[in-house]
């Protein structure tokens, strides 16, 4: 197959994953709205069955570079790109793909389903792009989306957005911009409605937006003049043909830094009472007073007039419950221009909610003219409670085993829970640590969750080292987002007291008979400051018979490179049973723990071995002695 796909009851997903346009998407309804049969399996966006038509420009340091893979068709041909990362997949419930292009600047993008805001139903594409700078430099990078926006068979159904129809360019900047638009062919025959979402909750508002024909957004990578007036008609041919562009701005992305950007495009959910003014409303299904909620929200109306006659003195009103109000200088009664046949007025009321309680309620509208009776749409609407994170971290208690901090590294463990009414979005953890603590390589103190759903809990866990010992340490987490206040708890670690010592212990490389050979290892443990060392080791030489002296793996790197300017050549004394000098000088002072040195014997006697150490000078980088405990039990050869 040229494209993989994910779908639901309600629409599908498509991406490309064929050699021309890999990555490339496009959406369709499956069983769309489940009280509507005229709305199955149609067709969001242009391009079916392997999409080609809408695509993503990435702008880097003013360069434009199209998203995804190389395709020779008139949206792409002739522009720059990047190379494959990660082919398109289907991962659990989203469909990832990712390109890397100059600069080391890395995009991915997932798709997924996500829940409407007007129908309530997940019947909408969940569009997100990471932008990670993996550079050791800083680079400006933007985002364009452009959707080859198609309404089942119709190609050319204008736009609605707040209280404009829109059949020509239109422009939008950030402060401009609607909560929401839609595209619908008839009041009074509906047979599909779709909806973008772009303001509340985890969306990224873009900073401009273009509803304008598909044949300049072809044709232009970036940002292009708008022609004023200009019907959806595609530049170059006889064709209806409407698209969107959104534009996230060029920031600045610090090496190792990334930046999100979400958008929502599916099924949109209209009320509809038919008449001679046949009356459509749409609103959110659910509003929550969350800290990234919009205040208000809009309740449109959309008023056609399917009589014979022009509509005289047309009036229409909203009517709310205790739990809405309209937002300041809010009419609740509108008195509108006549409506041509045919024609179709659009409404907008700014609305709040009262309460945080959570409730089922509803509101209405109506309208009404001289010449046509009254329609009334009542339409129900959700209050939900704001989400509430919480994180509770338990204290951590370390222990001493074998002379070694146990567990180490060790984990503060999380558990974070929304115990709200709301989605909380863009949620992350984070960890701060005392003097004393630090995390782990390859540990972030920063991670991110994406949205936590009401009743949702997960564990995070941050792995931690510490230096130091015989103290308790407190670190503090956090977790985020952009819905909710921070919210914060502290947990101690205790970590127990480490005395410095030295240690000989006895490694068999088969048993300790005579004949056989057996290694003595000498080493450190817990040693704070550890800078030189040096000892001499007495043995009975009517047991043992020295046979050579190995350098410890304390002055080993990882990569078996050497450590220090001098590793001591100690001297074998077989006459008096000595070997002098057993020395090493560290390349840096640091707490210790590790094998100094490693003495190889022959068991040439039967008794019991108890070597003893002798000149022995620890010290640390001031040159200043350690204080040590001497652990050397007697070992038993010969036998």
């Amino acid at each position: 197959e040229d494209f993989i796909f994910l779908s639901n009851d309600y629409i599908r997903i498509r991406v490309n994953s064929s050699d021309d346009g890999a990555g490339r998407f496009g959406v369709d309804s499956t069983g769309g709205d489940p009280l509507k049969a005229s709305d199955d399996n149609q067709r969001l966006i242009y391009g079916h069955p392997v999409p080609h038509t809408s695509y993503t420009t990435v702008r880097i340091d003013e360069t434009n570079f199209i998203f995804g893979g190389r395709t020779d068709t008139r949206a792409g041909k002739g522009q720059q790109y990047g190379e494959v990362l990660i082919e398109p997949r289907v991962t659990g419930s989203e469909i990832v793909c990712g390109w890397i292009y100059p600069g080391g600047v890395v995009v991915t993008q997932k798709l997924s389903f996500t829940q409407s805001p007007s129908t309530g139903y997940e019947d909408t594409a969940r569009i997100e792009y990471t932008i990670l700078n993996t550079d050791d430099v800083s680079h400006s990078v933007g985002l364009r989306l452009a959707l080859d926006t198609m309404l089942g068979p119709n190609d050319g159904a204008p736009f609605r957005a707040g209280d404009r129809a829109l059949t020509t360019n239109a422009m939008y900047t950030k402060s401009e911009l609607p909560e929401y638009w839609q595209a619908f062919d008839s009041l009074t025959n509906t047979t599909l409605i779709s909806q973008g979402t772009l303001l509340g909750g985890e969306l990224s508002a873009p900073d401009l937006m273009y509803f304008t024909n598909w044949g300049d957004i072809a044709d232009n990578p970036w940002k292009f003049r708008l022609v004023e007036g200009k019907d959806f008609t595609r530049t170059g041919e006889f064709e209806l043909d409407s698209a969107v562009a959104l534009f996230w701005d060029s920031v600045t992305i610090m090496p190792g830094q990334s930046v999100t950007y979400i958008a929502y495009y599916g099924l949109g959910g209209i009320t509809i009472v038919p008449g001679v003014l046949s009356l459509g409303v749409t609103s959110p299904s659910e509003v929550t007073t969350a800290k990234d909620r919009l205040p208000e929200f809009s309740v449109v109306a959309y008023i056609n007039n399917t009589g014979e006659g022009k509509a005289r003195g047309v009036v229409t009103e909203i009517s709310l419950p205790p739990e809405l109000r309209l937002s300041p200088g809010q009419a609740a009664r509108r008195e509108l221009a006549d409506i041509e046949v045919g024609d179709t007025a659009q409404v907008v009321w700014k609305v709040r909610p009262t309460t945080t309680t959570p409730t089922m309620t509803s509101f209405s509208v109506s309208v009404e003219a001289i010449n046509a009776d009254k329609a009334t749409v009542v339409r129900p609407i959700r209050i939900l409670a704001p989400p509430q994170l919480s994180i509770d971290t338990p204290d951590v208690r370390l222990s001493v085993i074998n002379e070694l901090l146990t567990p180490h590294p060790f984990a503060f463990e999380s558990t974070i829970a929304n115990n709200g009414g709301a989605v909380a979005y863009r949620a992350e953890a984070s960890i701060t640590l005392p003097q004393g603590l630090e995390l782990a390589r390859g540990e972030m103190p920063v991670k991110p969750l994406g949205y936590l759903k009401p009743g949702e809990r997960l564990t995070v866990k941050w792995w931690v080292v510490t230096r130091v010992d015989n103290v308790t340490l407190t670190a503090q987490t956090t977790v985020s987002s952009s819905s909710t206040d921070p919210k914060t708890d502290s947990a101690t670690a205790r970590i127990p007291d480490l005395e410095p010592r030295i240690i000989v212990s006895y490694d068999e490389v088969n048993d300790a008979s005579v004949g056989k050979y057996i290694s003595v290892i000498v080493r450190v443990a817990n040693v704070p400051d550890l800078y030189e060392i040096h000892f001499d080791v007495a043995y009975p030489k009517d047991l043992l018979k020295p046979i050579s002296v190995s350098r410890g793996t304390l002055f080993v790197t990882d990569d078996y490179q050497l450590v220090g300017p001098t590793w001591g050549t100690p001297t074998i004394d077989m006459a008096q049973g000595v070997i002098w000098k057993v020395s090493g000088i560290m390349a840096q002072s640091a707490t210790a723990s590790g094998e100094v040195a490693r003495l190889n014997f022959k068991v040439i006697g039967t008794g019991d071995v108890a070597l003893r150490l002798g000149n022995i000078t620890l010290l640390d980088g001031s040159r200043r002695h350690i204080e040590y405990t001497l652990v050397n039990p007697t070992y038993t050869v010969g036998k």
